[in-house]
């Protein structure tokens, strides 16, 4: 088992409050990564680095984090995971 420390943005949409703005709550797709961005560019980038170093066979697509954050949830949150059927 291997943790990989992901730092989360401190961007906020209301001032002080505990928004859970979380890289790691991203969906891992067929050949991609979906990752929530938060218009933080420093922590924005080094997620990318890091969730694209952890799936490096992966193409990393990022959607607009604080959108699906208003809705109090997140990437993960808002998917129906199905796996690949056996034909």
């Amino acid at each position: 088992l291997e943790v990989i420390e992901v730092e989360m943005s401190y961007q906020r949409l209301i001032p002080n409050d505990d928004e859970p703005c979380s890289y790691i709550n991203y969906y891992i797709a067929n050949g991609g990564v979906v990752l929530p961005i938060f218009h933080d560019e420093k922590a924005d980038e080094n997620a990318i680095n890091i969730i694209q170093t952890a799936f490096p066979d992966r193409k990393i697509e990022c959607v607009d984090g604080l959108d699906i954050l208003l809705g109090g949830g997140g990437v993960h949150c808002i998917t129906q995971q199905q796996p690949k059927a056996n034909t």
